[in-house]
């Protein structure tokens, strides 16, 4: 911007130079004009004869002898010589007067053109101040807006570093709890951890497993609900015919009294038996139940990216609570309806008896099932903490990953920074060349006229000289 502001200037002042010289060019040409007049009219005496003015003519040449003859022979065409002399003068000088006249226009024009030429120069010198100064605010922005990506980044890794000495903080404050609570909050967080990197990476599959999973308990449900509905029906049928012998035995009921109460006691052993099996039951399912609630809070506390996903299980996990709850229920109400018919068929001591034996085979048969369950859940127990401990693993390798990538990401975003760097500085430079040809272009052409001008005022000058 300064060499183009500087050679506008010296452009200005070569074009004053030139109209200034013009101007006193004409004027000093006209000057001497009218003085060669004054001189050659004030050089002819008037109180003098021409006659005299001749003789002195005629005295003064060096020619001698042709003259002196012609001024003795005719005075008087001496006279007229010389005053067509004058004449002839006179119309020379209006003839140089008007060439100079018709000369200073186009000397006028000339410095218009060159004042346009300044006129657009100075504006193409603004318009591309105005492009470097809209370059200088588009780079300001770039600028801003890389702080502003910059200070993202240091921000997002400042809170991982957080959620990092976070971890760490829970994982010592595992370590300080008692043996107990912290392999139990382990294995909780492994199955846990185990189940999210699971679902991260094969959700398809397991979403495949879980429903076959649930088709298989549910045919199991059925299965159950159609042997519960089997019993049922053989009980009514027992009823049925237990009441129609019922008249028949009355008679007998007096004579066996007494193994009615003995059997009565066998009875109410068998109840408490059943009732204490139920209790403790109840008791491993409240215990699992708040395990459950263990691992749920483990798991909102260890992975909390992950809400989504855990809530799914864990509505996954709670729907197989109630219908296992559902099913104890069931249970319950169906142990409550055999006791019931037990009740309603003491005075059958046969039928009792054989009753009895047959309930205490099903509630063997409903204990073996319960235990196998219960193996079944000790088994996705240990399944889940082997899970939870290959999740643990698999999550330390994905951030040890994570945090190369995220080395790889910065040494890239600098090396782009770099690029980006040195092409705009090659651009800037680019720019600048084609500038300054541009300039160079400029100022040769008005070199050139210059020249031109510098010519045409000369040409007159060496004219006349």
């Amino acid at each position: 911007m300064s060499s183009c502001r500087n050679l506008v200037g010296l452009a200005a002042c070569a074009a004053g130079a030139i109209v200034m010289a013009a101007g006193g060019y004409y004027y000093v040409h006209k000057r001497g004009h009218e003085e060669r007049r004054t001189e050659a009219f004030e050089g002819t005496p008037v109180d003098e004869d021409p006659v005299q003015i001749v003789s002195s003519g005629f005295l003064q040449s060096s020619d001698g002898h042709k003259d002196t003859q012609m001024d003795k022979a005719n005075p008087e065409g001496c006279l007229e010589k010389a005053e067509e002399e004058d004449e002839e003068e006179d119309e020379v000088s209006v003839v140089q007067q008007n060439s100079e006249e018709l000369h200073v226009p186009n000397l006028v024009e000339k410095v218009t053109e060159l004042e346009k030429l300044l006129s657009e120069l100075h504006r193409k010198s603004e318009i591309k101040s105005k492009e470097l100064e809209q370059e200088r605010q588009a780079h300001r922005v770039l600028k801003e807006k890389y702080e502003d990506m910059k200070n993202n980044l240091e921000h997002e890794n400042s809170n991982l570093k957080d959620q990092v000495t976070t971890l760490h903080g829970s994982v010592e404050k595992l370590g300080r709890e008692p043996h107990e609570m912290c392999e139990e909050k382990s294995k909780s967080q492994k199955s846990e951890l185990m189940k999210l990197e699971e679902i991260r990476r094969n959700m398809e599959e397991m979403l495949f497993e879980v429903v076959r999973e649930f088709k298989k308990e549910r045919k199991e449900r059925e299965r159950e609900r159609q042997y519960y509905c089997d019993l049922l029906a053989g009980y009514k049928d027992t009823k049925e015919r237990l009441e129609y012998k019922n008249s028949n035995l009355k008679d007998q009921v007096t004579t066996l009294h007494g193994s009615v109460e003995k059997l009565e006691r066998e009875l109410h052993d068998t109840q408490q038996m059943c009732e204490e099996k139920l209790k403790g039951q109840e008791s491993e399912l409240m215990n699992l139940e708040l395990r459950r609630k263990n691992l749920d809070e483990m798991l909102f506390e260890v992975v909390g990216d992950a809400g989504l996903i855990i809530k799914s299980c864990l509505d996954e996990a709670e729907e197989r609570a109630k219908i296992a709850l559902e099913s104890n229920s069931q249970l319950e109400h169906e142990n409550s309806n055999l006791k019931d018919q037990v009740t309603t068929l003491q005075e059958s001591v046969e039928k009792l008896e054989r009753e009895l034996h047959e309930t205490q085979q099903m509630c063997e048969e409903k204990l073996k099932s319960q235990k196998s369950e219960l193996m079944k859940l000790e088994e996705i127990r240990r399944n889940m903490e082997e899970m939870l401990f290959e999740v643990v693993r698999e999550f330390k390798k994905e951030r040890k990953e994570r945090e190369r990538e995220r080395k790889d990401h910065r040494n890239l975003l600098s090396q782009y920074e770099h690029i980006k760097g040195s092409r705009a500085d090659a651009q800037k430079n680019a720019q600048n060349t084609q500038h300054c040809r541009t300039l160079e272009k400029e100022m040769l052409t008005l070199m050139e006229h210059l020249k031109c001008m510098q010519g045409l005022l000369e040409d007159p000058v060496r004219t006349e000289l």
